[in-house]
Parts: C-alpha cells; structure tokens; sequence
C-alpha cells in the first residue's frame, strides 16, 4: 500500500507530482483512534483532507476516466509537525520527518452526503466534495504517469488547515449530513 499526499501553503491545494510526498503505512490511523502527539517536532497542526482509496490498478489513467479508479471519499485528517518543518526548511533538508511519521493519517468512514464538517472546538472546516474531486483527478493523471496505483493505495488531498497547534485533550470530528464521520482525541 503507498499513501500519497500534497504538501502545500495553499488550498486547497494545487495537485502536482512536485509537491507529492509518500507517507509511510505506520502513518495511516483508521476507526476513531486517538492521535498520541509525539514530543519530538512540536508544535503540530492538523489539516483536514478527503482521502480516496483506490479501488483498481490503473497507469497513465487520463483526468476523464480517474474518478473510475475510486469511489469513496473518507474524511481525514493530516498531522504535521510545524517545528520540524522550520527546522529542516532552513536547513533546506527533506521534508520527510516533519510529514510521515506514526499516525500522521487519520480517516473516518466514506461521506455520503456532498459536504463534509471538520470541527476542533471553534475551529471549523467545510467542504464541498464536487467541487474537489476535479482536483483529484487531475492529481491522478499526473501521479500515474510516474506510479502504478494499486487497489487499497489512497490518495489523501489537504483540503484546509484545521487547527494551528495541536494540544492534548482536543477532540476533532468530522460529519456529513448530519452523520458522524470520525471523532477521535488527542492524546
């Protein structure tokens, strides 16, 4: 399984093969379990994202027929560690340990509905499926032309930054009319 992402200041964020990163298989959290922050890297932040799990084995798959090689959108989150990105960015190093580490995914259950909710307390994200999924797929022509994706790989897009600095005892949620999608603490 590869778990592909978008680093990005800007978003949601404009899919390119530049500015994709590889998470590591021990990143992805599912089933509402609690994210433990890590001391090392602090300050985090949290950005909320749709993943779409790839459902078939496709290469050079076009932007018209990509939404054919997924068909659920999961409400997620992204974790990234602030400190470490300043850190290694001055130091101009790769990014890689500010971005994948252990639970640096966490997804909830596929979105019914056309909108989903992120909510941390007062901050809330909204988003609105239709209007990303012409990402994603232009972000799936381009990742295939340099990668196979295979059945159960996903595609995690960051659709908007969530909470600036993560702190234990916070609860994070997402929902889409009306349903519950994921709720888990920070621990």
């Amino acid at each position: 399984m590869k778990i592909f992402s978008i680093y990005s200041d800007v978003y949601p964020a404009e899919p390119s093969v530049r500015n994709t990163y590889l998470l590591a298989d021990s990143a992805f959290l599912k089933n509402n379990k609690p994210f433990f922050l890590p001391e090392e890297g602090a300050p985090y932040a949290a950005y909320s994202a749709l993943v779409a799990p790839v459902t078939r084995v496709g290469k050079t798959i076009s932007r018209r027929f990509a939404s054919r090689y997924y068909s659920d959108i999961l409400p997620a989150v992204l974790f990234r560690a602030e400190g470490d990105i300043r850190t290694l960015s001055d130091e101009k190093c790769l990014l890689t340990n500010a971005l994948s580490f252990d639970g640096a995914l966490n997804t909830g259950f596929p979105a019914k509905g056309e909108t989903i909710v992120w909510m941390n307390g007062d901050d809330r994200v909204e988003c609105n499926i239709a209007e990303i999924k012409p990402l994603i797929n232009l972000w799936i022509e381009q990742l295939s032309i340099c990668n196979t994706l295979r059945t159960g790989d996903l595609l995690a897009f960051p659709v908007a930054q969530l909470t600036e600095v993560l702190q234990e005892d916070m609860k994070i949620e997402a929902s889409s009319d009306g349903q519950q999608l994921m709720k888990f603490f920070i621990k």
